[in-house]
């Protein structure tokens, strides 16, 4: 990975591979709470202009290439900061599941978003489906910022979502979650 020095602490980013049109299959992680016992990873595939969040910053993916084409050797360039999204990064130690990939807890419950149409309704409703260690799934229909659900244990609201931005410059696309240790509780606002 190329791109400037790395501005991240206890996280990890990485390149899984390069797709077709420069696009990054992507892949972070970071330790969850104070004690750092549990573990939060995401991958997703970040199109040449996708901006996503990582720990206290955002990120900008530039470019991604196979460097040598006689043996596969895929590189990505990511440039830190970029201006004007500032707004993108999470808030304190919230993480986040984006639209065109997964993220999970301890690489056992997987949580995936999707935004869509409902019978009609011009109005896009998010849907996160977490998968669990027993392949069990369960699907949360029609959140909103303040509602809630289970995943991995914890207690998971909803802090904001940010829809893609098809531009040269744009977010990915993601639904910033913060986590608690309430976990089980129905999704509802945040003072049930």
């Amino acid at each position: 990975m190329w791109g400037g020095p790395s501005l991240l602490v206890d996280s990890h980013l990485a390149l899984n591979d390069c797709a077709s049109d420069q696009t990054a299959a992507l892949y972070g992680d970071w330790p969850l709470g104070d004690a750092g016992s549990h573990l939060f990873d995401w991958q997703a595939d970040a199109r040449r202009g996708a901006v996503f969040p990582v720990p206290g910053h955002t990120a900008l993916s530039l470019l991604c290439r196979d460097e040598h084409w006689q043996i596969h050797s895929p590189d990505v360039a990511v440039r830190f900061d970029p201006d004007g999204f500032e707004w993108a990064r999470l808030t304190d130690d919230d993480v986040f599941i984006p639209f065109r990939g997964e993220a999970s807890i301890d690489d056992v419950s997987v949580a995936t978003a999707t935004l869509g149409e409902v019978d009609g309704d011009a109005a896009t409703h998010l849907t996160v489906s977490v998968t669990e260690a027993d392949g069990s799934t369960t699907a949360h229909r029609d959140l909103e910022p303040g509602d809630a659900f289970p995943w991995g244990g914890y207690r998971a609201q909803i802090v904001r979502i940010v829809e893609p931005q098809e531009t040269v410059l744009g977010a990915l696309g993601w639904v910033e979650v913060h986590l608690s240790g309430e976990a089980g509780l129905p999704h509802g606002p945040r003072n049930l």
